[in-house]
């Protein structure tokens, strides 16, 4: 007899009440912030997508290498430079003292163990020395010491 009461209570209630039938109704829709932080979500895994897409296509290009990062750091920091090496029949300047700095190539062993060039020579009076770095939450990044010389 009671599941009869609850029946007729609850028609009751939601034909003769309209508060009751707009709380219930309102209680089980979205609110609209739900849908928006869905939005959200859905934009930062699509960014993520793309930005792990683009992390797998630079590392292709250096297949094998677990410096590639650092190496696509220095290549990206070596194309926005503007290089003017020493040439042949320059004028050299006589001082007094002369500094004479050589920066050998690469060994065949550093070559093996996949090491990178960490040295940029762009113009004759100009070095650059690229310390790769990692910051306590991983990220990596190049920390470039710049020499000037005469």
């Amino acid at each position: 007899m009671e599941a009869g009461h609850t029946a007729q209570r609850r028609w009751l209630l939601l034909n003769m009440c309209p508060a009751y039938h707009q709380r219930r109704v309102k209680l089980s829709s979205k609110p609209p912030e739900v849908e928006r932080l869905k939005e959200n979500r859905e934009k930062r895994r699509a960014q993520q997508a793309q930005i792990l897409e683009e992390q797998e296509q630079l590392r292709n290009k250096v297949p094998g290498n677990p410096n590639w990062e650092f190496l696509q750091m220095i290549l990206d920091y070596k194309d926005e430079l503007e290089f003017n090496p020493l040439q042949d029949g320059d004028p050299i300047a006589n001082h007094q003292i002369t500094v004479a700095i050589r920066k050998r190539p690469m060994s065949q062993k550093e070559i093996k163990k996949k090491e990178i060039d960490v040295v940029t020579v762009p113009t004759r009076d100009n070095i650059t020395i690229h310390e790769p770095k990692c910051k306590v939450d991983l990220t990596k990044y190049l920390d470039n010491q710049h020499f000037g010389f005469d």
